[in-house]
């Protein structure tokens, strides 16, 4: 049987890059909206995290500080679930 996080051990990153510098990338503004749905979603009723136990980054500036985000929420995290990477299909 598939045990759901504890909502309140585990700890969540949703990340996303919807913005781009360069002329050479295409904006996708279907991040944004689906970084907010995702978050939604988790920290629903039905979801299995707690809303003070997530973290949304968007358009990060870099990747210090998406690690540090990252490693706030592993020292956080109390719940031995493995982490799980999500990249949406395109």
């Amino acid at each position: 049987m598939i045990r759901l996080p504890d909502p309140e051990r585990s700890r969540a990153l949703l990340f996303g890059t919807a913005t781009y510098a360069s002329d050479e990338l295409s904006d996708l503004p279907a991040v944004a909206h689906d970084l907010q749905d995702l978050r939604g979603a988790l920290t629903s009723p039905l979801g299995a995290f707690a809303a003070e136990h997530r973290d949304v980054l968007l358009d990060p500036p870099g990747l210090i500080p998406l690690f540090d985000a990252l490693n706030r929420q592993a020292a956080e995290a109390r719940d031995r679930h493995r982490p799980c990477l999500h990249r949406p299909r395109s």
